[in-house]
């Protein structure tokens, strides 16, 4: 009678370690699953980093850009103001 149920209780031991070897399997190729989509993630969030540095550059340089044509604007419009004066002061001194 002991025999029988150390025989049952071995044959119990071994399912339930085949069991466990069974989820560590399973567990192994979820972890092996999570590394991968988290490896592509990154890969994801490099790219859009690089998307946004890019996009960043592309504003700053156009923000210059448009820096630089309202100072030519604002020295056009000075040298416009100065001709005007000059014109002004020429015509009345033709008509003095």
């Amino acid at each position: 009678m002991k025999r029988l149920n150390f025989n049952q209780f071995e044959f119990r031991l071994i399912n339930e370690i085949d069991e466990m070897k069974s989820l560590s399997t399973r567990y192994e190729d979820d972890i092996t699953e999570l590394h991968q989509k988290c490896n592509q993630y990154l890969k994801d969030l490099e790219a859009m980093n690089v998307k946004h540095d890019n996009l960043q550059k592309d504003i700053d340089d156009k923000d210059s850009r448009i820096q630089k044509y309202e100072l030519d604007l604002q020295k056009q419009m000075d040298t416009v103001a100065h001709l005007n004066k000059e014109v002004f002061r020429i015509l009345l001194k033709f008509y003095d």
